[in-house]
């Protein structure tokens, strides 16, 4: 007997089958996993996708890795379907908090800001605050983030280029104290990020790495033309600076050294770091 398949008629009941799988309480990890799935393998097979608007909202109001994971599916319903969501750029920038440095879908995350990022069409000061955000999260990061966070502020900068008036400090602002930008502020209008400047930026020019050091001297260049490959920086590790540093020539005339010679590092137990060095 030969079967015929219905595509629509498919994505009826699939769509049944999710709207009531989703009225089910979830563990935390189907809830994660589910919000991974949704953008690619289920969204574009449902017969009305806005069905799901109310899960994936609540979803993104909770915080953390969850609203992190719920990113793509809102993000997808406003730009395939017309969902309105006003406080889109509010709420994600939002979630730039010191915590998601350290997520596990921080890789998944940025990856996903920078797609949200790309418009041109976005108000002069939502990217301002966002790249005076990613500036002081800079500051804190881990340094395989580092450079992400610069490359990330300079594709800001080439995307709005009414941006270059934050690459040098105005001259009523001699301290960082005199930094008019107020980082608590929800309203992203009202942080004053236009107001302000990148002198998070300058202050990572004497980062203790030289690649560090030499990629945050952008501030002090004109812009490039074409953007910088933010996704190459997303899985760097700690691992990958050291390897690279390994490899760099430096005059050994030149370097301190301790006064006396030591025996051994005086390390805890299951460090990587003397993995790097011989005595």
């Amino acid at each position: 007997m030969h079967f015929k398949w219905n595509y629509g008629r498919a994505k009826q009941f699939f769509s049944i089958i999710w709207q009531q799988l989703l009225k089910h309480p979830l563990t935390p990890s189907l809830y994660k996993r589910v919000l991974v799935i949704l953008p690619d393998k289920v969204l574009p097979h449902l017969d009305k996708p806005l069905l799901l608007t109310d899960f994936l909202m609540e979803s993104y109001r909770i915080g953390g890795a969850v609203s992190i994971l719920a990113l793509h599916g809102v993000f997808l319903l406003m730009q395939s379907h017309n969902l309105e969501y006003p406080d889109f750029y509010t709420k994600l920038y939002a979630l730039l908090e010191p915590g998601v440095l350290f997520v596990k879908y921080r890789a998944r995350f940025f990856y996903l800001l920078d797609l949200f990022m790309t418009s041109t069409h976005i108000p002069e000061y939502i990217a301002a605050a966002f790249a005076k955000r990613l500036s002081r999260l800079a500051l804190i990061a881990p340094a395989n983030i580092v450079i992400l966070l610069l490359h990330f502020v300079g594709n800001l900068m080439i995307r709005h280029r009414g941006l270059v008036r934050l690459m040098h400090r105005p001259e009523d602002q001699k301290d960082i104290t005199d930094d008019p930008y107020i980082m608590s502020e929800t309203d992203l209008n009202a942080c004053k990020a236009t107001e302000s400047s990148l002198w998070e930026i300058k202050t990572l020019q004497s980062h203790v790495l030289p690649e560090i050091a030499n990629t945050a001297k952008f501030i002090d260049r004109d812009l490039p033309k074409l953007e910088w490959d933010v996704n190459q920086d997303l899985e760097t590790t700690l691992e990958d600076l050291l390897e690279k540093e390994l490899k760099r020539k430096y005059p050994t005339d030149d370097i301190p050294i301790n006064f006396e010679k030591p025996t051994k590092f005086a390390c805890v137990k299951h460090e990587k770091l003397s993995a790097y060095f011989e005595l």
